[in-house]
């Protein structure tokens, strides 16, 4: 089963109530917190250092900068811009954005240099990116390439139906083929979709 990634850099100021959306509910009486079957493995938020107790399941994934100053860095994990800003990592787990337009610009090369422990985050920002990705994912497989890889997509739709249709179709063709270890779906911040809170 693919893990997921849940995208709340979008919140200002994450509380434990904004992680009842991807499966996590803090109980305050028993001070515990209650983890549904289907909640986020990871949680990207960007620049933000949560300010309270993370559930033992539950690892963040912040900007590389950020990850710098975090204290507890078993639960916090880097992420870098891009395969070629990839620096002082962490010996744990660390993340890189890959854009799979990039196949032509050595990426698979830059991927192969890197540790095993650096997991590559796949999107395209190309009209048929689906196509895009499963080039690039092909590419490395060529290479020998065997790392885990997270399939990221972004959805520009105008509401939540809408949203789910087009992660479907740019992930779910590559999930069947074999292809992805996890996903990290992200609607636009404009749109009413509630995706953000549930991907």
């Amino acid at each position: 089963m693919p893990v997921v990634v849940a995208d709340l850099r979008h919140i200002p100021s994450i509380t434990p109530a904004h992680l009842e959306g991807i499966g996590y509910h803090y109980d305050e009486a028993t001070d515990k917190w209650n983890i549904s079957d289907a909640a986020a493995d990871y949680l990207y938020t960007g620049n933000q250092i949560l300010p309270f107790a993370l559930p033992g399941t539950l690892q963040v994934i912040v900007d590389h900068t950020t990850w710098q100053k975090a204290v507890d860095k078993s639960k916090y994990h880097p992420y870098f811009a891009d395969v070629n800003s990839v620096s002082t990592t962490s010996d744990i787990l660390n993340f890189v954005h890959v854009e799979a337009g990039q196949l032509e610009n050595g990426v698979p090369e830059a991927l192969a240099a890197l540790k095993g422990n650096v997991i590559p985050v796949i999107s395209s920002e190309n009209a048929h990116a689906m196509a895009s990705v499963r080039r690039l994912l092909i590419g490395m497989m060529e290479r020998k390439l065997t790392q885990a890889v997270i399939l990221q997509c972004n959805s520009n739709e105008d509401n939540a139906d809408q949203d789910l249709i087009h992660f479907a179709t740019e992930t779910g063709a590559l999930l069947l083929d074999g292809f992805g270890d996890g996903l990290w779906l992200t609607a636009a911040g404009n749109t009413s979709s509630p995706l953000p809170l549930i991907t």
